[in-house]
């Protein structure tokens, strides 16, 4: 199993903290570094936030969220093998041609080292005050994820279907690895589930589960694909006593990747927490239990 981490973003950390995290989930053998894509957040927020309790959005109007391609570029410049990638970034927030650049433009920069986060969205102010469509979310989800492999992949790329249209166009650069840039599909319902195993990409559990819940998502998305991969979120603040408990249900459950996020965690806190976590279980910088 691999393991990962969110950013500490959104959030109170300057540029450079960031920066200076991802070095050293670099340096300490993380697999990856993900954080989550928004353009602009509603002063009123009434869709349901989707992993809320109550449905209400966590985070102040006023909280540092920077923009999710631009924070990747910098921090490839700043490591050697870590790889990273927005999870997620909503596709009704932009159109597959713009997306289908921005990531093959940071994978060939980075040495072919990006994994591109997609879901449906689900907040829709942010939305109509870009002026994007609103409609048909899981189907330009399915749309998004086929004009980005052919677009990664042809000369030029013409596009008919329910959402896009568009005549030929050139989408240069490709990714490193072409049409084989890792996906994951953020979600937790039926349909992420079933474009996960159509497409196949990977499974990117934001509920922070239990190992129980875990397996049931496995099973689920295997039935359909048995090649899925899953990445489930968990608590940073994890007691350390009960870290190597937690791995070993997480793997037994059948889960890929384990991220670490930092819901109460903050600051050097945070760094020591992923230093003390790696001394313990990762070996080699391969991102793997040791």
């Amino acid at each position: 199993m691999r393991f990962s981490l969110i950013l500490p973003i959104p959030g109170p950390a300057a540029p450079e903290q960031v920066l200076e995290f991802a070095e050293a989930a670099d340096q300490l053998g993380f697999h990856g570094v993900y954080m989550n894509s928004r353009v602009a957040l509603p002063a009123d927020v009434a869709s349901p936030h989707p992993y809320a309790p109550d449905g209400r959005a966590p985070w102040a109007i006023d909280i540092n969220w920077p923009d999710a391609f631009v924070v990747f570029s910098a921090i490839a410049a700043r490591t050697r093998r870590l790889r990273f990638g927005p999870a997620v970034v909503p596709v009704i927030v932009t159109h597959p041609l713009v997306l289908a650049k921005q990531a093959a433009t940071l994978d060939a920069y980075s040495g072919g080292r990006l994994e591109l986060g997609l879901g449906a969205g689900w907040m829709l102010e942010e939305v109509r005050a870009i002026d994007r469509p609103t409609d048909k979310r899981w189907r330009r989800l399915k749309e998004t994820i086929e004009i980005l492999r052919l677009a990664w992949t042809s000369d030029t790329v013409a596009y008919a279907g329910k959402c896009y249209q568009f005549p030929a166009m050139g989408t240069y650069p490709h990714p490193v690895r072409g049409d084989k840039v890792p996906i994951w599909i953020g979600g937790h319902g039926p349909r992420a589930i079933e474009i996960a195993a159509r497409f196949n990409t990977g499974l990117f559990l934001w509920g922070g589960y239990a190992p129980e819940k875990v397996a049931d998502y496995v099973r689920r998305a295997r039935e359909l694909s048995p090649s899925v991969p899953v990445a489930t979120l968990v608590d940073v603040a994890t007691p350390p006593d009960e870290w190597g408990r937690l791995i070993g249900d997480m793997d037994r459950a059948g889960a890929d990747m384990m991220v670490l996020s930092r819901p109460s965690v903050e600051g050097d806190k945070h760094l020591k927490v992923i230093k003390d976590f790696a001394a313990r279980f990762l070996s080699g910088g391969s991102g793997g239990a040791s």
